[in-house]
């Protein structure tokens, strides 16, 4: 956990430079996981299950429209499949460090896209056959070779979004794992990960460069009416 917020203050450090005044964000929403099973013959997809996806990302300016959002985040990820006489469902949960690209629309449609890195960190499964029901661990706490899926996962993230003008968004977005889970690596065995959902946030600065501008134009405006009004009204002094 510790090279992980390392590694996501050294992206922020080298993004600093981009930006005179770097924005940050908070969202959290919902989160889809679709992991499908690949064996001989058989291409099985999960039945989906909402799950929970919440974190923070810092906003800097790279030129224009261009952004670069490097952020963290919590996932949950929960999915089922099973057939006449069983039930399998299994939850993970992940910590996911990202690195987007965003441009900004007329400084309002959001779209973006990056590479991620996940590590799971703990998840539970649950089988139920004929009525009769085990669990375990996914994840083992002291025996990496009982993992049931990889820990590390490499891919990346497109969106799709709408920013308002006090700070709140909205948007959509899609992640695509390009490494095999399976933890044997088992030749013509695969489990690959996809997933998407909808998150909301908002953004901790929500006025552009031109309204602080215009505000603090206005600002010296009142500044200057005040100080005629005040030398209007004064009464001259006696010798």
């Amino acid at each position: 956990m510790r090279k992980i917020s390392h590694f996501v203050l050294a992206l922020c450090l080298l993004s600093l430079p981009a930006s005179a005044r770097p924005n940050f964000a908070a969202l959290a929403g919902l989160n889809f996981a679709d992991y499908r099973l690949i064996s001989p013959g058989n291409k099985e997809r999960i039945n989906l299950v909402p799950s929970f996806r919440g974190g923070c990302f810092g906003d800097f300016l790279l030129h224009g429209a261009a952004y670069l959002q490097p952020g963290i985040a919590y996932v949950r990820s929960s999915f089922e499949y099973g057939g006449p006489d069983f039930k399998s469902v299994a939850t993970i949960n992940s910590v996911e460090l990202s690195l987007n690209f965003s441009l900004k629309l007329r400084s309002r449609v959001i779209i973006g896209a990056g590479p991620y890195l996940t590590r799971n960190v703990s998840g539970d499964y649950t089988h139920t056959y004929n009525g009769y029901t085990t669990s375990r661990p996914l994840l083992s706490n002291s025996n990496a070779s009982a993992d049931m899926i990889k820990r590390t996962d490499l891919g990346f993230t497109a969106y799709v979004g709408y920013q308002f003008r006090n700070g709140l968004f909205i948007k959509s977005q899609m992640t695509r794992g390009l490494v095999n889970l399976d933890p044997l690596d088992r030749n013509r065995y695969a489990i690959t990960n996809f997933t998407f959902g909808i998150t909301g946030g908002y953004f901790l600065f929500n006025k552009t460069k031109a309204q602080r501008q215009k505000k603090a134009a206005g600002r010296a405006r009142k500044d200057e009416g005040v100080e005629k009004n005040t030398g209007k009204h004064r009464r001259p002094e006696n010798d």
